[in-house]
């Protein structure tokens, strides 16, 4: 594995001409990077794009989670710290079901008690399912807690392209999204996660069927934003019922402006009380120029954003289907990313105008 430690040095990153934006930002500073290159990389070998899901568990002595199908379908544990695999380094498996889906594992989540729940991705074609696995703690192996048909004979939708959680124990709550028009569906459990209820939710106005990005707003009850490709606005909704409606109102939708770099993953969180939106780069050839992302106040988007960086420096391989997480740890002002087939890093946060983050 080549692991990069960095020292703290700013990364700025220039070119970005947002008109209408003033540039007042703190750059970014990059903690650490895995990168793709290196034979003891073991969950980023390929081009396949088969490393998509990526969570921080929020407890103590908590990993950072990778779910790959690299080297075996398994969710790998990374020290939040410095990157390095934790030992042991997978979660114990009895065996994601290979059968009746396009990928065994996608995305892996977890709630805000430390359990678990990794997830595959089932297309609206053919014989399949979409599989939600609970897995109680990172030493334990999972539990099969939901299946259901993605084709014509259950939901008839795409499921398990994009997903996040809020909250604990039987007030967990799941969203998952779906390319291909798949749509947003609403997990909710009475038992502690040992069983679901899926509500697909009817977007008002309608959910653009482009590949979807997905993010809880911890904010606002019930509210959560959206990010379709090709330049779908990121937009904040509030769930009534079996209906998500387009929030109204300043620091709701994204400015064209400010997307423009980056239409891949996201996250929304808080930072020293001030609420805030990671973008990540979207879909890219290979290239060696860095990439952006990009974390901007929603309270003052026509005003300053927190900083740009890179999120890989050279040797970058194509990431065709605008795949990875973004994952903004607001009780530590810290910001990790997975960049499908590139890297898994971790940038500090810095503002003067709020004080003064810690960079750890």
């Amino acid at each position: 594995m080549k692991l990069l430690r960095i020292l703290p040095a700013c990364i700025t990153f220039a070119g970005f001409a947002m008109t209408g934006f003033a540039q007042t930002s703190e750059p970014l500073t990059l903690l650490w990077k895995v990168q793709a290159d290196d034979p003891q990389s073991t969950y980023i070998l390929s081009t396949s794009n088969a490393q998509r899901g990526m969570f921080l568990n929020p407890t103590a002595g908590g990993s950072l989670l990778v779910a790959s199908r690299d080297n075996g379908n398994f969710v790998r544990r990374l020290d939040p710290a410095t990157g390095a695999l934790k030992d042991p380094a997978v979660i114990p498996t009895n065996g994601y079901i290979t059968a009746e889906t396009t990928f065994a594992i996608n995305k892996v989540v977890v709630s805000d008690d430390g359990v678990i729940y990794v997830m595959s991705l089932g297309v609206a074609s053919g014989t399949q399912n979409f599989r939600i696995y609970r897995h109680p703690n990172e030493l334990t192996a999972e539990t099969l807690v939901h299946e259901v048909r993605t084709d014509a004979a259950g939901a008839n939708a795409r499921i398990g392209d994009d997903a996040d959680i809020i909250g604990s124990g039987n007030n967990t709550k799941i969203l998952v999204a779906g390319a291909s028009g798949g749509g947003i569906h609403l997990f909710t459990t009475a038992d502690n996660g040992m069983t679901w209820t899926r509500t697909q939710l009817t977007g008002n106005p309608a959910f653009p069927t482009a590949t979807p990005h997905i993010a809880w707003d911890p904010t606002v009850p019930n509210r959560f934003w959206f990010r379709g490709a090709g330049g779908a606005p990121n937009s904040a909704y509030d769930i009534v019922g079996t209906t998500a409606n387009a929030a109204t109102g300043p620091g709701n939708v994204l400015p064209d402006a400010v997307q423009a770099p980056a239409y891949g993953p996201f996250d929304v969180g808080l930072f020293d009380g001030v609420q805030s939106v990671a973008l990540g780069i979207g879909a890219s050839a290979a290239t060696t120029a860095g990439k952006p992302v990009i974390v901007y106040r929603l309270s003052d988007l026509v005003e300053t954003h927190f900083g740009i960086g890179s999120e890989f420096t050279g040797g970058a391989k194509a990431n065709g289907n605008a795949a990875g997480d973004l994952y903004l740890d607001s009780a530590n002002n810290v910001l990790y990313g997975l960049y499908t087939n590139n890297s898994v890093y971790k940038f500090g946060l810095t503002d003067s105008s709020v004080g003064g983050w810690s960079l750890y």
